[in-house]
C-alpha cells in the first residue's frame, strides 16, 4: 500500500520494517548525490530526467514491472540484485497490467521459475 510520508518520517520508520521509498531526490539532499564520472562527458547531465532515490532497510522487493524510461542504477551503500526479464519471450507468464506496466505475478515465484530454465 502507498503511503506519503515525509522524509523525516520514514527516516524513523524504515529501519524497523520492510518497506522501501520511491521518490525524487528531495532538493535538501541534491548537493550528495552525484552522478559517476564516467557519466560526466557529452553533456549527459543535462539530459537526465530525473534523479529518483530508492531508499530501504534492506530486505525489500519490487513487483515486476517495466519503467517507461531508460534507468542508471547506482548503489552508494550496501546492494541491489536486479532481475532483467527478456519480456518479448516471456510477456505470456509476466502478464502486466498495460494502464500502469506492474505485474501481480508472485516476484519469488517467477524468479525461481526463471532459475530453473
Amino acid at each position: 500500500k502507498t503511503r506519503f510520508w515525509t522524509f523525516g518520517e520514514y527516516l524513523t520508520f524504515y529501519k524497523k520494517n520492510k518497506t522501501y521509498m520511491v521518490y525524487s531526490v528531495p532538493r535538501a539532499l541534491r548537493s550528495d548525490v552525484y552522478l559517476p564520472p564516467p557519466l560526466h562527458c557529452g553533456g549527459y547531465e543535462d539530459k537526465l530526467a530525473d534523479t529518483v532515490m530508492w531508499f530501504s532497510g534492506g530486505g525489500t522487493k519490487t513487483v515486476l514491472h517495466i519503467d517507461d524510461s531508460d534507468n542508471i542504477n547506482c548503489v552508494f551503500s550496501g546492494w541491489k540484485e536486479a532481475v532483467m526479464i527478456e519480456y518479448p519471450k516471456y510477456k505470456d507468464k509476466i502478464n502486466l497490467d498495460p494502464r500502469d506496466g506492474y505485474s501481480k505475478v508472485d516476484v519469488d515465484r517467477y524468479v525461481s521459475f526463471l532459475w530453473k530454465r
